[in-house]
């Protein structure tokens, strides 16, 4: 019985990692190709492209340059860029390493929280699998989301081993401010070990509040220095516009799906109340469901919000598992409660594993049309006039600068209507030569009288693989 319930263990988390692979064939395929995989890859490639070419990172405001993530990303994606010679690609590398890193932290993590090994492998590899399965848009996909969560993840890995002194608090604020160097929406963690430091160690809590405040701000005069106002437009006065329906969309989409972990999480938090560090676990657990939540409201805002809470879910599986082990007395009983606790969360992703063959159905899909994504690219690189693009990682690779960029441009107007009329006169004059849209009427990301005017003086030329349109 021994034997053969370690045997059952591994060969549980030899599938998982079977999964795993399988599902990072598509992102890994699709690394070094022109082809666009989110919106935000050739916005996040100019950005980097113009501060690997001397340019400065938050120039002033203007149609066509919005800047409002916090700068650290750029410059390591530059840094990589200046070795693969293309900046999309470099940030697509970096997220893929940061996603890495933070699926290894899941694991040291739930081994700091008291998991066996086997399990804290386990819940490392759910951690990858869910989100490969669920969240495909972040995967190899040149956005700084997940190595915001790398940084933050890693100071919570320093965090749970224990030691609170003034060494230890200030490498973990410096890396939880890090992550808000990468992306200002990781506030779910930060708030966390705040509020449970606060009911845990009142002398820790001070000490944490000070490094963190004295770091925060060291960095944010840094910015200021560097980047002096223009930092603080694109940045901290940076406007959009809220609202319910995606919040709506995304829980309607990701709830089933989540459901049954942050049960599981809820009973490990609370079969470990009498746990400094499951108290931990509850808090962050509740503060990412909230932070997520709150965040989503924002214009242009999807999943990527809901990141700590699939962090703090799995950290209180691991919790539940690590309870379900501690059953077992002798090694033979330990064995079994060991491979039961691991069925138990393998079992869900085992179901899954058929949907790893079409979860990138849509990459996949794009990478058969490469020569039809080889031809756009051409075609906006050989128009002689201006051009604009509504995926900007076709003006990227093209060499071209787009007019306007459309989503920050869109929301801008929104809150200020008077900023779109010389857009409006150009767009009135045919003197934009070709428009880029994502789908054949637009993606809507301009107020709709934009849309309209768009819709009225151009003609659509071709929409394979993405709209093409030219003055009529």
């Amino acid at each position: 019985m021994l034997l053969f319930s370690r045997l059952t263990t591994w060969l549980l988390i030899a599938v998982l990692a079977g999964l795993a692979v399988a599902l990072l064939y598509w992102p890994l395929t699709a690394l070094f190709a022109h082809i666009p995989l989110s919106y935000n890859e050739g916005w996040n490639g100019f950005h980097s492209l113009r501060l690997r070419t001397g340019g400065s990172l938050y120039p002033p405001v203007d149609a066509a340059t919005f800047i409002n993530y916090p700068p650290l990303s750029f410059y390591l994606t530059a840094a990589i860029a200046g070795l693969t010679g293309d900046d999309i690609v470099a940030g697509r590398i970096l997220a893929l390493a940061a996603l890495a890193i933070t699926t290894l932290n899941v694991g040291l993590a739930a081994r700091r929280l008291g998991a066996a090994r086997e399990v804290a492998i386990t819940t490392a590899l759910a951690f990858f699998c869910f989100v490969a399965l669920y969240f495909t848009d972040y995967v190899g996909v040149d956005d700084p989301q997940w190595l915001a969560h790398a940084f933050q993840s890693t100071g919570l890995v320093i965090l749970l081993g224990g030691r609170r002194d003034w060494r230890t608090l200030v490498i973990v604020a410096a890396l939880m401010v890090a992550g808000g160097l990468v992306k200002h929406n990781v506030l779910a963690l930060p708030l966390a070990v705040t509020l449970w430091l606060a009911f845990e160690d009142r002398r820790a809590l001070l000490r944490w509040m000070i490094a963190g405040v004295a770091i925060g701000a060291a960095a944010l005069l840094l910015c200021l220095g560097l980047y002096g106002g223009s930092f603080v437009d694109q940045v901290i006065r940076s406007g959009r516009t809220y609202t319910t329906d995606v919040l709506v969309l995304v829980l309607r989409m990701q709830a089933p799906h989540l459901a049954p972990f942050v049960i599981a999480a809820a009973i490990g938090v609370w079969l470990s109340r009498r746990d400094p560090l499951g108290h931990f676990v509850g808090v962050y657990l509740a503060t990412s469901t909230l932070v997520g939540i709150l965040l989503m409201t924002g214009s242009g805002v999807i999943y990527n919000t809901l990141f700590d809470l699939v962090l703090a879910m799995m950290l209180g599986c691991a919790l539940l598992l690590a309870q379900i082990v501690a059953r077992g007395t002798a090694d033979r009983s330990r064995a079994v409660a060991t491979a039961l606790a691991i069925a138990l969360l393998a079992a869900r992703f085992v179901m899954l594993s058929p949907n790893a063959l079409t979860a990138y159905a849509s990459v996949s899909a794009d990478l058969a049309r490469q020569p039809e994504w080889t031809a756009a690219i051409a075609r906006i690189r050989t128009e002689p006039g201006p051009v604009a693009c509504e995926t900007l990682a076709l003006c990227y690779w093209a060499g071209r600068d787009s007019e306007i960029e459309f989503f920050n441009f869109g929301q801008r107007v929104l809150l200020d209507p008077g900023y779109g009329a010389a857009f409006a006169r150009q767009a009135q004059g045919g003197e934009i030569a070709l428009v880029q849209r994502e789908l054949t009427g637009g993606a809507k990301r301009l107020p709709p009288e934009l849309e309209t005017l768009l819709a009225d003086r151009y003609r659509l030329e071709t929409n394979v693989p993405a709209a093409l349109y030219v003055p009529r």
